[in-house]
């Protein structure tokens, strides 16, 4: 079976909302999923900045190979460590892992706190930042796929 082609190559790429929208939606005109699933997404990316969530968001999945019609993207908040967990960050936080969000937006929605690197349990932290990681760049049995990060302020 052949692969979808990686649309951001083989590595992660820092990236913007309009080059994201300009690869994975407008290059796909005939498509019947993307503009659903960039909804969904612009939905996310909007609710993340409106909390003031420091970080990057990165976005996954089908959504970033040359396909027609995905499914759904991933897409990821990654909050630095020390950040202050005020009320706006906890709702972010809650909202992205509320599953019915996830399948009304077409967007597999996760976020990572990271610890500080004394902590006792930053090996947990590390360890399932390894596993996100691994799932998206995963591209078949042995390929690498790139994602945009985009930074959010």
């Amino acid at each position: 079976m052949i692969l979808p082609e990686p649309l951001f190559g083989p590595k992660p790429v820092v990236s913007s909302v309009r080059q994201v929208e300009a690869v994975c939606v407008n290059h796909y005109p005939e498509s019947a999923t993307r503009p659903h699933i960039w909804d969904g997404f612009q939905t996310a990316h909007t609710k993340v900045l409106d909390s003031q969530a420091p970080g990057e968001l990165w976005v996954s999945g089908d959504f970033v190979v040359d396909h027609e019609d995905p499914k759904s993207a991933k897409v990821h908040l990654r909050v630095p460590a020390g950040v202050s967990r005020d009320d706006r960050l906890l709702d972010v936080l809650g909202w992205l892992n509320d599953r019915s969000n996830t399948e009304r937006l077409s967007c597999d929605m996760t976020a990572l706190v990271d610890f500080p690197p004394d902590d006792p349990k930053i090996h947990l932290v590390r360890e399932y930042a390894e596993i996100l990681l691994d799932s998206f760049t995963a591209h078949g049995d042995s390929g690498k796929k790139g994602f945009p990060i985009l930074p959010v302020p």
